[in-house]
């Protein structure tokens, strides 16, 4: 009987061991199931915002600059452009200077960002320090936007809180980027980050390294990387502990390799902080605060 007992007792042992390993198992599995759509999403979502953040924003700090009171220039110029130093080059068009060297051109046409009719150009040629940089933490990608001359328009044809941002690609690449930003808690902003704000719209990027890609999801991938994605309802921003990031909206997003494989995702919001994901089929509910599994269907 004592035999027995023992025998009973490892087997109910074993059992639960068993038991609780299988149950670690399939979290595992269901957290992998959208994985790779999950960091597709994130990919796009930050390097999106860090080029909204990084780039479209130094309009919108410097038509703040031009229209603010010659008293205040200089703070407002050492707030917002501690790097750089904004010089007058000719009728309607500064530079910002790193040092002695030109970092970027803005058009104005001498027309406020606010006015209808509006259109400012944004010119900066990609460096070495551009091409490194990591923008936004473990989802940021170099894209191809950072290499060659580049071109950004910025339009304020449509309504008082409405701009249209557009850019294309350099040499070979067909990269692009073609958004619609509305302002919500101002109609004309000193800064598109201190405001709420949502994006419209579709884009590609090529990236220079390849991230979205491991082992299994997509075979022979070359050197770059390309994203593709169609916003479907407004992304709404919110302000993240690593900087900007989106809590509403919905979009398609393909990402693909120069073979011709691609990877197809849908992303959702289904309240604050619930992203879903679909993904190969599988389809399950994000925390983006938390970057864990929270339902899964």
């Amino acid at each position: 009987m004592k035999t027995n007992r023992i025998y009973l007792g490892i087997l109910f042992s074993a059992m639960v061991l068993l038991f609780a390993n299988c149950t670690v198992r399939e979290g595992e599995m269901a957290g992998a199931a959208t994985q790779r759509g999950y960091e597709i999403f994130k990919t796009c979502e930050y390097n999106t915002l860090y080029f909204i953040d990084d780039k479209v924003d130094i309009c919108f700090k410097l038509n703040a600059w031009l229209e603010a009171d010659s008293s205040l220039k200089d703070l407002l110029e050492d707030k917002w452009f501690p790097n750089y130093k904004i010089r007058k080059m000719s009728d309607g068009m500064y530079g910002l200077y790193a040092g002695a060297d030109l970092a970027y051109t803005v058009e104005t046409g001498n027309i406020s960002l606010s006015d209808l009719n509006a259109r400012w150009i944004l010119s900066w040629k990609g460096t070495e320090k551009d091409i490194s940089a990591n923008g936004y933490g473990k989802y940021a990608m170099t894209s191809s936007f950072r290499q060659g001359t580049q071109e950004l328009h910025v339009d304020h044809t449509d309504s008082t809180n409405s701009w249209h941002v557009t850019i294309a690609g350099v040499d070979s690449s067909d990269a692009f980027l073609d958004l619609n930003i509305v302002t919500l808690s101002r109609l004309m902003p000193q800064s598109l980050i201190d405001d709420d704000f949502t994006v419209t719209g579709t884009g590609k990027y090529e990236f220079l390294e390849g991230k979205i890609w491991k082992d299994g999801d997509l075979a022979g991938w070359q050197h770059h990387t390309c994203l593709s994605f169609d916003i479907k309802e407004p992304m709404q921003n919110f302000f993240a502990y690593e900087g900007l990031a989106w809590n509403g909206g919905k979009m398609d997003l393909e990402a693909s390799n120069e073979n011709g494989d691609k990877l197809s995702v849908n992303a959702e919001f289904k309240g604050p902080y619930n992203l879903q994901i679909t993904y190969k089929g599988k389809v399950q509910i994000w925390n983006v605060n938390t970057e864990q599994v929270t339902e899964i269907f």
